[in-house]
Order: C-alpha cells, then structure tokens, then sequence
C-alpha cells in the first residue's frame, strides 16, 4: 500500500469532507473529525477467518481453560467477548472501521447514486481531479477488497465444500472490485445469492436475521444510502460470527462427555508439559508445605482442605499459581462467604430484637427466612458482600420492624428500641467488633464441617458424577436462607478441591520439587504483590497455549451458568 504521504498530498480532510456533503453523497453534520476514522481505522474487518479459527474444533479440543471449565457447569457455551479492556477495544475498533467503510463505500458508488451519464460526478473536475484517477484512488486505504476476501473465506469456512468454487467466483475480489468502480456492481444480487447460501447451511434461529440482511441492503439501494448499505454488510459478519459460534457450541454438547470423561487426564499432560517448558510453580509448593509441620504424621489431603477452605474465607488477596484456572471462582468464593457472614449477622441481630421485644425461644423458621429475604432486598447483591452496607439503618429498621411484628406489638419501633437494634447491627458488621469475629468464625466452622462432609460423598466420584452433584437438587431438609447459602458455597467448595486435588496430586504435592520444576525460577502468585512476576507467568501460559492450539477466545469467550 503506498504511504498515506501520497494519498494526503490529493485528497485531505477538508476537500473530501467538501466534495462528500456538496456532491449529497453523505451528510456530515459536525466537522472534519468525522472522516478521521478513513485514515486511522483498522483496515481488516472486525471479524475474520483468522479470529474466528478459534472457534475450530482442533483448538476447542485443546484450549485448557474451556476443558477445565466444563468440571463447573452443564450449560457452556461461546460467546462473543464484549467485557472488560479487550472487549471495549474490540467494540471501539468496530464503530471505527464501520465509519470508514461507509465513507470508502461513498467514494466507490458514487455513479450509483447518481443518473446516468449526464451528472457531473461521472466527470473529472479542477475541484475534485483524484475520483477519477485510478492510481489516486488505489493510495485510499483498501478496506472493501479486504471486507470481500475475508467474506469469501468465512463463508467457505461455514458451507460444505461443493458450494466452495461458487463462492470463490461469486467474490472473485479483483472482478468485484472492478465492478465497483465502473459502478456496474450488483450488490443486491450478490447478497441476494449469498443469503440463499447460508439458508442452506445455518441453524433456522438465523433465518430472520438473514432476511432482514437481505431487506437492509434493498433499502440502502433504493434509498441510495450508503449507511444503511453499511448496516447491512455490519448484519452480514453479524450473522457469520453467529453461524460458527453455533457450530462451535454444537461441537462442545457434543463432546462434553468426553471431555468430562478425560479431563482429569487432559489437564495432568497439558499442566506437565507447562512445566517442562519453564513454567515455575515452586512457590505453591511453599504454600502446600506451610499447611503442616510433620508431613509424614498428617493426612495430606486434610490439610489441603484446610488450606482451600482458608483460601475462600481470608480477606488477603494471595491465590497459589496452581489454582491459574480458578482465581475467578476462588474470589466468588470469598463474596459469597462475606455475604453468608452478613445474613448471619443480620440473623443474630434478630434474635437480640426478639429476646428485648419479650420474645422467648427461638425465631420461626419462615419468619426468619422472609426477614432475611427482605434484608438481600433491601441491601442487594453488591451490598451484601460488604462490610458495612450502605442501607445498614434501614436494614436495622427493617428487623426492629420484624420483630415488634413477630411479637404482636406496634409496626414502627420506638426510638429507644431502634437505636439498641442499631448498635447491635454495627457491632456485628464491625470488623473490629469481637461479635463480628465470632460470627466469622462460627461461618467459616460451619463451612468448613460441611466441605468435609462433602468431600468425603464426592471424592471416589469421576468428573461427571462429582458435576451432577454439584447441581443436584437439595434435599428437602427444612432449611432456610442461610443453610442453603453455607450449603451452595460448602459444595462449591469441595468441588473446586477435588478436582484440583486429583488433577496436581499425584504429579506435583505428592512429588518432589526436582521431579516438577525443572530448575526454573519462580514466580509471585498474588495480585497485590509481584504484578510484573504473576503477568509473566500468565504470558508463558499464554504462548504455551497458543502454541498448543488451546489460546483463549479474543473475539468469543467461554462462559459457565
């Protein structure tokens, strides 16, 4: 491509924005900015055949973190990946290279838009000498030859191969883009075609989208609005992304069993072979011996347990780099444990209401349970996770309210009574407090006493059995809000760790340093503490898995329910 020196040397901002608004090819309604995205976008469309090979079953059937992800949910599935830094650039990067191909859509049709051969846009002009001069116009930066090519390939990715020779002379890219210049081009046709196509080949959910793709482009023709011609090309790689992200996911249903089936294995070879290429979790090892003084006295896998079950209810930020696959889910461990800590506490906080409300034994079930649903209410999700929420008083008025209610006495509680149900309810939210350690403690024991109980149900299970557990229906046991909430962390818990247990056990904290390491160095694991180590070893993980074939999703990413 020949330097933008040469193409600004013809055509700038100003003389194009010009000639686009009087010529009534385009209107701009702000200034030159509006055309900056025709020099500084991205020349390859937002999603290619390259992006999308992610999606291929040879990288599906080595990509780690999708195959340790299915041991956590039945329902998993691609997604196009539109969260956090990676996703806002992505989408950023769109808006950009569609306004550019609106504009270079603008310059290749213009005889479209205008009557036949008598208009002055058909003619060069002092004005505007570059529109019809071939090699000026070939200096403009050439997004459609590529939009057209990377159409060709995604299409022949999706259809069997008898349809392929078809497609490659349905966008022969030079014919197409010589078509366009001559504006001889039949866009509508060759969509009109290329919709019957993907009929043929996609699932009947895109039916409607393709048919509307179609309806799009017809109205921008007639119209003459290269916008909404643009909508419809944005519909089009809209519908293609889609298409193989239903493929994709048909392969996983497909082979989730499978997958289950093999994953402790899987993960064992992939881990060692991390390992062996200079991937150093030696400082795990430091974490796994700290749990005990006499290694030789002690069931090791009792004292793993405890060491996970500290990992979730710790306020410190340190995660050991083995648990790589799991720092999402050992955080909503921590969240969840806060907020079982908070609905106990808010249920302490009610029994001291009742017994000052002349209220002898204990609370009803049912009541407890309704006051505790109106509290989440009240706090929400966010706010239950917090030390101190920000609607305390509230929350404190809503179980002075329950229970004068409970006790048959007056609905608004006196100032007296609400400013004690106050003090409790800080004392039991304060970190400070020796009431709030005590509920912390008293939480984390009754975890702890339910993760061995269920390890000890789940450990002899394979991968898929310990799975149907984890979503098993809960028995019928009476319990109420903060029994279900103890029980779903509990089994979450002990999921986590016996799966982890028998997938790094029997080739790293049953083994000796040397056997594992490789005399490599190590790294820090925490995210508070040695940034630039943990990144590099999130890199090597990175490459290694590239180089594998199991790269994580850019442009989709796997989710589990």
């Amino acid at each position: 491509m020949p330097p933008l020196s040469r193409l600004d040397a013809y055509l700038t901002r100003e003389n194009l924005r010009e000639y686009l608004t009087t010529q009534g090819l385009c209107s701009l309604s702000t200034g030159v900015e509006d055309l900056d995205p025709f020099w500084s976008a991205i020349v390859e469309p937002p999603i290619t055949n390259e992006s999308l090979s992610e999606l291929d079953l040879a990288k599906i059937v080595y990509n780690a973190r999708l195959r340790h992800d299915l041991n956590f949910g039945h329902e998993i599935a691609f997604k196009p990946n539109t969260s956090g830094r990676r996703g806002l650039q992505k989408e950023q990067e769109g808006k950009q290279y569609w306004k550019a191909i609106t504009i270079e859509l603008q310059l290749y049709l213009r005889s479209w838009f205008c009557d036949r051969p008598k208009s002055p846009l058909l003619r060069p002009s002092k004005m505007y000498p570059w529109v019809w001069r071939p090699p000026l116009l070939h200096t403009v930066p050439q997004r459609l030859p590529r939009m057209l090519a990377a159409i060709r390939e995604i299409v022949k990715n999706l259809v069997p191969g008898i349809y392929w020779n078809a497609v490659d002379e349905r966008f022969d890219v030079a014919l197409r883009m010589q078509e366009l210049e001559n504006g001889v081009c039949d866009l509508l046709g060759l969509i009109s075609w290329l919709s019957k196509l993907l009929l043929k080949s996609c699932s009947p959910l895109r039916d409607a989208s393709v048919v509307e793709m179609v309806s799009t482009t017809r109205k921008g023709i007639m119209e003459k609005d290269t916008a909404i011609l643009v909508d419809s090309l944005k519909k089009l790689f809209d519908i293609l992304e889609a298409m193989k992200l239903d493929v994709a996911n048909h392969q996983i249903r497909y082979l989730r069993l499978y997958f289950l089936d093999d994953s402790i294995q899987f993960e064992q070879s992939y881990l060692l072979d991390c390992i062996a290429h200079g991937w150093s979790v030696s400082r795990a090892r430091c974490w796994f011996e700290e749990s005990y003084r006499h290694p030789e006295r002690v069931d090791r896998f009792l004292m793993f347990k405890e060491s996970v079950i500290a990992l979730t209810t710790e306020e410190q930020d340190i995660f050991p780099i083995t648990f790589y696959h799991d720092f999402d889910r050992l955080r909503a461990l921590r969240r969840d444990y806060r907020r079982c800590v908070f609905t106990a506490a808010c249920s302490r906080t009610f029994e001291r209401a009742l017994r000052r409300a002349g209220w002898e034994g204990n609370a009803p079930a049912d009541a407890r349970n309704q006051l505790l649903q109106h509290i989440h209410a009240i706090a929400g999700t966010h706010e239950a996770n917090t030390e101190k929420p920000r609607h305390w008083r509230s929350i404190a008025l809503e179980i002075s309210r329950g229970a004068l209610q409970l006790c048959d006495l007056s609905a608004l509680p006196q100032e007296a009574f609400q400013k004690d149900t106050e003090a409790d309810l800080r004392d039991a939210f304060s970190p400070a407090s020796a009431v709030h350690e005590e509920i912390r403690c008293r939480v984390r024991d009754e975890i702890g006493r339910m993760v061995h109980a269920e390890t000890g149900r789940i450990y002899d299970k394979s991968p898929r059995q310990m799975l149907d557990c984890l979503y098993a229906e809960p028995q019928a046991s009476g319990g109420g809000v903060e029994e279900m909430e103890l029980s779903g962390v509990s089994k979450r818990v002990a999921h986590l760790l016996v799966l982890h247990w028998k997938v790094w056990a029997p080739i790293f904290y049953l083994q000796g340093v040397e056997s594992t390491d490789g005399g490599q160095g190590s790294y820090r694991w925490s995210v508070d503490e040695g940034g630039a180590a943990e990144a590099e070893t999130r890199q090597k993980l990175q490459l290694h898995s590239s180089s594998s074939s199991s790269s994580s999703s850019s442009s989709s990413s796997s989710s589990a329910s």
